[in-house]
């Protein structure tokens, strides 16, 4: 345990003398600092999401290119359109259902 201590007191000692060590800037110096201190995120965050992109575009090809060759993306393609022909014959029923209800009301407006 006094190895944890001396080496939290040793890591302290530094943090000081690191922080304690300034040098002045002119309000220029400030000025371009600020502008380092704004900048440096977002150029850094542009090159890292441009380094994903192409690691993305490896892994997986230019819009899943890649995926969509495999079985799993295949059985998926076929869920898929399944879905969405069962999705087509609702809006088709529901259409029925509506020119129906049209054709009865039109013919029970004489009636009345």
């Amino acid at each position: 345990m006094d190895f944890l201590r001396t080496l939290g007191e040793k890591h302290e000692a530094l943090k000081n003398r690191i922080h304690s060590f300034r040098i002045p800037l002119s309000p220029a110096g400030q000025r371009v600092m600020l502008c380092v201190y704004f900048s440096a995120p977002i150029v850094a965050g542009y090159y890292i999401m441009q380094w994903t992109n192409g690691v993305a575009a490896k892994n997986i090809g230019d819009r899943g290119s890649a995926l969509k060759n495999l079985p799993a993306g295949r059985a998926m393609r076929r869920e898929t359109d399944l879905q969405n022909k069962e999705l087509q014959n609702v809006f088709d029923r529901i259409k029925m259902n509506e020119k129906y209800r049209q054709h009865n009301d039109n013919n029970n407006v004489g009636a009345s």
